[in-house]
């Protein structure tokens, strides 16, 4: 760990505890010089700093290490002295980067600071070598190994040895990497022993393989504990997650399990000084004050945590009388990782916390500001609360941490905090879907592609987060439109199948989205929204199924399934791939417009439209590309015209002119300034078409099928400042999350709708500022019907004799391997859970 050379007079006070012990026949003798020879009888345990001592030694330590000298290191060496323990004393040196700042060198850095850093330790060891208590000296730690510190750490060594030939001196290392090992051993032979600072028992194990391998004189860890803050998890606004303390106190004991490991391991000091990162001294300590406002003073009764129970356990070999209590999990508006939230908006706290004596436990929350490693007031609390308290957010936007301390009231305590960001309230994003048709799942170059180019949609993937696990609810147009529209499984109402084109000549088209569904532009627009859709509809021919009846105030597009992407006959003969502007049909004439590049227009025209009120939009772009007829534009098709099969040029041709629309209109968002507001989602409605040649690498199975190629889809999420960029988001996630998604950015409550919605809020997942699962299965049913939870898949074929299919698609996404016989629990919980799906259907409506 880095620290300053004035650390002491404000650092949690560090107990760092090394005892000694026989470590019997283990050694060879005749390696160690008379320097060791105190390691025939003891061995190195322990804690750090100099508060505390005795309630130290009653842990079980007879050693303190500490990383400087001050004018009260007499006293410490007194105290020492009483109680029957040793030191290792510091030496502070130059950290790594410390001479960056004068712009000089390391090696002008060390020939300057040489004379006074010898006048310093001369001045030292008369005050303090002499005295009976010290155990060795530290020079340095963790400093920048490079030949001119350790020619100075050697030049250090040899001016104490040259007064006491019995005396050790060791240098601090990370991790001890055998160049490490090296470098000391070149430029530093005079040193006696490594002491190496090493967190979780994989890194020890590490260290001790290398010094075994290479260094051939005694060692011992200088700093070791549970894994830092610099391997934690991520929370919330990438703020380190702090391990529960059930964890550490399992980490700490695996890690005193590696002290038992190498022939010339001497032992090792437990590392308890609270990190410093984001002002909170609670990662490793063992003791605390009575209120994490504080750091501990001399002389107040600290509280004990479970740490040092177990340093007691692995000294003494003896359990502790009172056991301190120990916390699981806490969790913020039921996310371990933390909350962004509003200002002054409530936070469910809950906490897990038990203690092995059975007492009485009392929780108090506060609320401390972010701030480098600055020690801040709290701005909220103490709050008196229980496992389950509302705490509410601060009022100013910032990044904070909500810490509960966890009492038995007889001085002992576990403490623990989440991240929780308050950010301003900003006015409601715009909202664009762009749902494109038909398109392969390997046909754009950030699924992988090869072949097509669609730099404009990669630009636009690698501005957001890409969902890899990300589904539609139906493998074919219109029953995937109707789950996209409704946020709702559409088997509940019926919507199994496309609508079946002949029914639209009867004067009664029964055929459509019914009319007591709500759709996402029905709510957005009750949400203060101004709604489009641009494209294709396919959701009912008849006027009551007509989108301006089904909640978007705006309508340009064709009512049908598909259509020409050229103009058409005038002669009505084809009113479902008619143009409409609302509820209006406009003549197309001879022009040689491309619907494609129709759609892009106005949807340009729609995103510019204002009024006096300067309503956020909220606009649902269906392309009809790349849906069949194969119909290319000539500039489009000409990069791909090298291509053998004749429908993938054609295919090629109207991907490019997608990609230009898409190009376009994240153009428009950035010259009109909006971008930063206005939330991007795309899409494609259904897994890509055989009958176009379409590619869904490395997925089974095309449009129309269960197996992944069906319902898997390119799903992309982009709104810059509120969602990392070049993230992906691996859980399932599906296309009924994209209402309550929508929802929850105007401001609404889905809780509140008359019909509940199967999907969920995607914002909390995206965000990281929830770590669960969106959905523990999602599911799919047109005749063969299919089930996926976690990475179990299974479908079951209806239309082959009821066949079951079960696939682990973690190792298998190509769903080549059928491991239904091997598996039949896991096919029975499957059909189990897809059942009672099922029970919740209607009747197919056609």
């Amino acid at each position: 760990m880095n620290y300053n050379k004035n650390i002491f007079r404000w650092l949690l006070p560090v107990l760092i505890v090394a005892s000694l012990q026989d470590i019997g026949s283990t050694k060879d003798k005749s390696e160690f010089s008379n320097r060791y020879n105190v390691f025939k009888t003891f061995r190195i345990k322990g804690a750090g700093g100099t508060d505390h001592m005795e309630l130290a030694a009653r842990y079980g330590a007879n050693t303190i290490r500490t990383w400087s000298v001050s004018e009260d290191t007499k006293t410490w060496l007194e105290d020492a002295s009483r109680l029957n323990q040793k030191m290792i004393l510091g030496i502070w040196m130059p950290h790594q980067g410390t001479n960056n700042s004068r712009g000089v060198t390391y090696e002008q850095d060390y020939r300057e600071s040489r004379p006074k850093i010898l006048n310093r330790l001369n001045s030292t060891l008369d005050q303090y070598d002499d005295h009976p208590s010290v155990l060795m000296w530290g020079l340095g730690n963790e400093v920048h190994l490079d030949e001119h510190y350790l020619k100075t750490v050697n030049e250090m060594a040899k001016v104490i040895h040259g007064r006491n030939p019995n005396r050790l001196t060791c240098v601090v290392i990370i991790n001890a990497p055998k160049s490490s090992i090296d470098l000391i051993q070149k430029h530093a032979p005079e040193v006696d022993m490594i002491g190496v600072n090493s967190y979780g028992r994989g890194a020890m194990q590490n260290a001790i393989k290398n010094l075994e391998e290479h260094w051939k004189k005694p060692y011992f860890f200088s700093e070791y504990s549970c894994t830092g803050p610099w391997s934690a998890a991520k929370g919330v606004g990438d703020l380190s997650l702090e391990t529960v303390p059930t964890k550490k106190v399992q980490e700490l004991r695996d890690a005193n399990g590696a002290l038992h490991l190498g022939k010339n391991n001497c032992g090792g000091v437990v590392f308890v000084w609270g990190e410093h990162v984001n002002g909170m001294d609670t990662w490793f300590s063992m003791l605390l004050p009575q209120a994490p406002t504080q750091h501990l003073r001399l002389g107040e009764t600290p509280l004990v945590t479970a740490m040092a129970d177990e340093m007691h356990r692995a000294w003494t070999g003896l359990d502790v009388e009172n056991h301190a209590p120990l916390i699981s999990a806490m969790t913020i508006n039921q996310s371990a990782r933390g909350a962004t939230v509003a200002p002054n908006q409530n936070l469910d706290v809950a906490v897990d916390a038990s203690d092995d004596d059975g007492e009485d436990l009392t929780h108090r929350y506060w609320i401390f500001p972010v701030d480098g490693n600055k020690k801040q007031s709290a701005v909220t609390g103490p709050i008196d609360g229980d496992a389950l308290t509302t705490v509410k957010a601060p009022t100013e936007p910032g990044n904070y941490r909500l810490l509960c301390q966890v009492d038995d009231g007889n001085g002992k305590t576990a403490v623990h905090h989440v991240p929780v960001i308050v950010e301003a309230e900003t006015v409601r994003p715009n909202i664009l879907l762009i749902f494109s048709d038909d398109a392969g799942y390997g046909d754009f170059g950030f699924q992988g592609s090869k072949q097509f180019k669609t730099p404009q949609i990669d630009r636009l993937a690698s501005s957001g987060v890409i969902c890899t696990n990300g589904y539609v609810s139906a493998s074919v147009c219109s029953p995937s439109r109707a789950g996209l529209l409704t946020g709702r499984y559409q088997q509940r109402f019926g919507f199994f199948m496309n609508l079946p084109t002949e029914l639209a000549e009867r004067a009664d088209d029964p055929q459509g989205l019914p009319v007591n569904e709500l759709t996402f532009a029905d709510a957005l627009k009750e949400c203060g929204y101004r709604t489009g859709a641009i494209g294709k509809w396919h959701q009912g021919e008849d006027a009551r199924f007509h989108p301006n009846r089904r909640g978007f105030d705006y309508f340009y597009g064709f009512l049908g399934g598909h259509r020409s992407y050229f103009p058409i006959p005038p002669d009505g003969s084809q009113p479902s791939q008619t143009l409409m502007r609302n509820q209006e049909s406009l003549p197309e004439g001879n022009s040689d417009s491309y619907t494609t590049d129709l759609f892009t227009d106005d949807a340009i025209r729609f995103i510019n439209l204002k009024d006096a009120s300067n309503q956020p939009f909220f606009l649902y772009l269906s392309y009809n590309a790349v849906h069949g007829p194969m119909d290319s534009l000539d500039e489009d098709r000409a990069p791909y015209d090298d291509l053998k099969n004749e429908k993938r040029r054609n295919l090629g041709g109207m991907t490019a002119a997608l990609d230009r629309g898409v190009g376009r209109i994240l153009d428009e968002l950035d010259d009109a300034k909006i971008r930063d507001n206005t939330l991007v989602v795309f899409v494609n409605d259904n897994g890509g078409g055989e009958y176009i040649a379409a590619n869904n690498w490395p997925l089974r199975g095309y449009k129309g099928h269960e197996w992944e190629g069906g319902n898997r889809v390119p799903f992309v999420f982009s709104w810059p400042g509120h969602l990392k960029a070049g993230t992906s988001y691996d859980q399932t996630v599906i296309s009924l999350d994209l209402f309550p998604t929508f929802l929850s950015l105007a401001g609404g409550d889905a809780g509140t709708l008359a019909k509940p919605l199967d999907g969920v809020s995607l914002m909390p997942f995206l965000r990281g500022q929830s770590d669960g699962k969106p959905h523990e299965a999602l599911f799919w049913q047109r005749r063969n019907a299919a089930v996926r939870a976690g990475d179990w898949k299974m479908i079951h074929l209806v239309t082959r004799d009821g066949a079951i299919e079960l696939y682990n698609l973690k190792d298998d996404i190509g769903e080549k391997n059928n491991v239904a016989a091997q598996h039949p629990d896991v096919v029975s919980d499957l059909r189990s859970m897809l059942e009672e799906w099922q029970s919740g259907h209607s009747d197919p409506m056609w």
